[in-house]
């Protein structure tokens, strides 16, 4: 009875310790998550659709599924491998017991026994098929069935299961071998699907296709018994082919995909419209092949959706595969010279802040700003031009001027509130020519910056995305300058190659300096196209030109998304208000502007300036010339309002044949004038004579000119050509040729002074550098 007991107790004690220790075992054992398998990144468009595929670590086509597993691909799978699937606990004894059994009766390995549970368990640890793995892998069936549904398990499987050469997934197989998704399986491709995992390896599609037939039609035919399948159903099912070949993934905005995939493996689900990003390809490839006659080797286009901001195609280059056009590098997100393409938001600020109108006057003239010597685009110089002119001719020389007005600092703050992140360095950096190409961007910056514009001055980041947060702020500019700056470039001239702007897009073009960059960038309510060309390696092209190789690009993206009959913008009247102004001049008129025009302005925009153009002046009575108290005794005289232009502006546009009523000039025998308002050329001297040298491009070298006077503004003319105005500091830099010259100059009040000299080349002697 003694030694009864101490059997016992050993006993039970033996099953504590067997116990604890797989109860241990499971607790401490590692069940694979979804995390543990390595899977191929997933590009994905706005339906769901691949763009592109990555392998995977492993070189394997490997894709995750995560939705519901469509009921024939359940039946299947479960009536092959493991019918008692949703009633055992990870492992079935009577499985193992049987399949022992029966590789015992035939001599060799015919079955292993595992359930589902057991095969996910050896898909994770990939150990050899012993005792001892067997073991390990039913411990951790049993604890992913504590820790999972069995759908997940069933899910994990599915995933996870090998189908033939580097096919891991049943998401990849059904793509791979049918070009389907899973939910379109039929009956006979889902049983296929559920026998191959057995022997991936030796049951491959395309070879040895009556063997895999037949264990296909083997589980038709039992599906068709247990009353799964009709009869008609299982004659149609077995009629179907065994896949012979693979389908290859889609290669689709190769260029978005390889950014996202460089975060790591993952399944992204964009924005990207796949058929509007499989014509654009086709067109940049076309496109690509005319101007590479030219010269110009990339392009790069970027289409977006204007009040959602998400972006619906993304053409980096050309051809992504072209080696020697370099077709790999991104042109939406290089940085490159900005040309003009910025006028707009500096033009918008300016009528924010009540510096100007649409109808504003601008200075078209030969300009200096220190070493800066701004010319036009096509080196005309026009005298006075409207806002909306200047704009839509992309004029450099007006927009010097309002950059300057605006000033530099604000300028770069206006820029950088509607999306521009490229202005990383302090503003002083970027200088004046800021408004003409001396900052960088690029197509994802500038699809922002319009977008601002077309959300009526509201900012918001693009997204690439669907899952991507909005993360809006309000811009500097109002509703009601965003409106006003859009319909102005509404009014831009087409490229060459369309007949009329029938679209009724705003749009702005870009040519950087050295004809390296060409931009252009139109919108409507809808869409948001942005559009580059040019060469990665940086070389100029004078063909390259901002309307008619990148504007040309953008009507065809616009000709197949735009309606002719498409709305405009809707005119924000809340947040506008009239004003008076000069009908002439377009600023606030004063009592010597003698007609006046009520326009439209943004309603918290500062009070205009006053018109500086119009004037009061006393005249003789027969007006042929000024006087004033200390000349006018004995004289008849009068007060008249007169339009007086500055000496340059005149000359201008005198050139462009421009005529205008002439304010007279003063009294000549008035002595006040002539005391109290000096100007004195202090170089060069009267009749005299300048040797120059000529540099190392033999080329002669210029030299300075001085001059003194007590007016802010000198107009500096040599033989009645403009050179440049003069402020407060009257020096001036003159290259001409040899030869007699005629030195002009006229204070803007009107005094002037003049001198001859001769400029003789001094041939005999270089300039060499010490």
């Amino acid at each position: 009875m003694i030694m009864q007991r101490k059997k016992i107790k050993i006993l039970g004690l033996l099953l504590v310790i067997f116990t604890l220790s797989f109860l241990g075992s499971i607790i401490f054992i590692h069940a694979p998550k979804d995390s543990d398998w390595d899977y191929s990144s997933q590009i994905l468009d706005e339906n769901g659709k691949f763009l592109r595929v990555y392998l995977d670590v492993n070189d394997q086509w490997h894709l995750a599924y995560n939705a519901p597993i469509p009921e024939k691909l359940k039946i299947a799978i479960l009536q092959f491998e493991d019918k008692h699937f949703y009633s055992h606990p990870g492992i079935n004894p009577f499985s193992i017991l049987r399949a022992l059994y029966t590789n015992i009766s035939a001599g060799t390995i015919v079955s292993g026994g595992s359930t589902i549970t057991m095969q996910v368990a050896r898909l994770y640890s990939q150990g050899d098929r012993n005792l001892l793995n067997k073991i390990k892998e039913a411990l951790i069936s049993i604890k992913l069935e504590v820790l999972n549904t069995k759908d997940e398990i069933l899910l994990t499987y599915l995933n996870n299961a090998p189908y033939g050469s580097n096919i891991v997934g049943i998401e990849t197989a059904a793509y791979k071998y049918y070009g389907k998704k899973i939910q379109e399986l039929t009956w006979a491709e889902a049983c296929l699907f559920a026998v191959l995992p057995n022997n991936p390896g030796y049951l491959f599609p395309g070879s040895n296709t009556n063997r895999l037939k037949d264990k296909r039609d083997k589980l038709l035919n039992k599906l068709k018994e247990q009353g799964y399948l009709t009869d008609n159903e299982y004659k149609n099912s077995i009629r179907e082919r065994i896949p012979n070949k693979h389908y290859s993934f889609p290669l689709l905005a190769p260029h978005l995909s390889d950014k996202l995939h460089s975060q790591g493996p993952a399944i992204y689900n964009t924005t990207i419209n796949g058929d509007l990003q499989k014509k654009l390809e086709d067109l940049a490839i076309r496109k690509g092949y005319l101007l590479n006659t030219m010269g110009i080797k990339n392009l790069a286009i970027l289409v977006s959706d204007t009040k959602n901001h998400q972006v619906k195609a993304y053409i980096g280059s050309q051809n992504y595969f072209s080696k020697s056009t370099n077709g790999f590098n991104d042109g939406v997100l290089a940085l490159r010279s900005s040309g003009s393409i910025l006028k707009p938001f500096i033009y918008g600020y300016g009528l924010e802040k009540g510096l100007i109108t649409p109808n504003s006057l601008l200075e078209d003239t030969k300009q200096n700003y220190g070493m800066l010597l701004p010319q036009n685009y096509d080196k005309q110089y026009r005298g006075l031009v409207t806002v909306s002119q200047a704009l839509q001719k992309s004029l450099n020389i007006p927009a010097y001027e309002i950059t300057q007005k605006i000033g530099l600092y604000d300028v770069t703050s206006v820029l950088k509130s509607v999306g521009m992140t490229s202005l990383t360095r302090d503003p002083s950096t970027y200088g004046l020519s800021i408004c003409v190409g001396g900052a960088e961007t690029n197509l994802w910056d500038l699809s922002q910056m319009y977008q601002t514009l077309g959300n009526y001055g509201q900012y918001n980041k693009l997204s690439v995305l669907k899952d991507s947060e909005a993360h809006q702020k309000t811009s500097l500019l109002s509703p009601a300058s965003s409106y006003q700056i859009l319909d102005i470039l509404r009014g831009l001239k087409v490229p060459d190659s369309f007949p009329a702007n029938n679209l009724n897009i705003a749009w702005k073009t870009g040519t950087s300096n050295g004809f390296r960059d060409a931009w252009a960038v139109g919108l409507n309510e809808d869409w948001t196209i942005a559009v580059w060309a040019g060469n990665f390696t940086g070389e100029g092209n004078h063909k390259l030109s901002g309307r008619n190789i990148a504007g040309d690009i953008l009507f065809q993206v616009a000709s197949g998304l735009i309606s002719p009959h498409a709305s405009f913008f809707i005119k924000p009247w809340s947040d506008l208000k009239q004003v008076p102004i000069c009908q002439v001049s377009g600023y606030s008129p004063t009592k010597n502007c003698q007609d006046t025009l009520w326009i439209d302005v943004p309603k918290n925009a500062n009070i205009l300036p006053n018109c500086p153009y119009h004037k009061s002046v006393v005249v003789d009575s027969e007006e042929t010339m000024q006087v004033c108290s200390d000349c006018w005794q004995g004289i008849k005289h009068k007060t008249i309002s007169v339009l007086d232009y500055p000496p340059n502006v005149d000359y201008h546009l005198k050139e462009n044949s421009i005529t205008y009523p002439k304010l007279p000039k003063h009294n000549p025998q008035c002595t006040r004038i002539q005391e109290e308002e000096k100007l004195i050329i202090k170089y060069p001297i009267n009749n005299s004579k300048i040797y120059l040298p000529i540099d190392l491009n033999g080329k002669i070298n210029s030299f300075q000119a001085e001059a003194v006077s007590d007016h802010d503004q000198l107009y500096w003319f040599l033989n009645n050509k403009f050179l440049g105005k003069t402020t407060k500091v009257h020096k001036l830099d003159i290259k001409t040729n040899p030869g007699k010259k005629h030195l002009h100059l006229v204070s803007q009040e009107g005094l002037s002074t003049q001198i001859t000299f001769e400029i003789i080349v001094n041939s005999n002697k270089t300039f060499n550098p010490e």
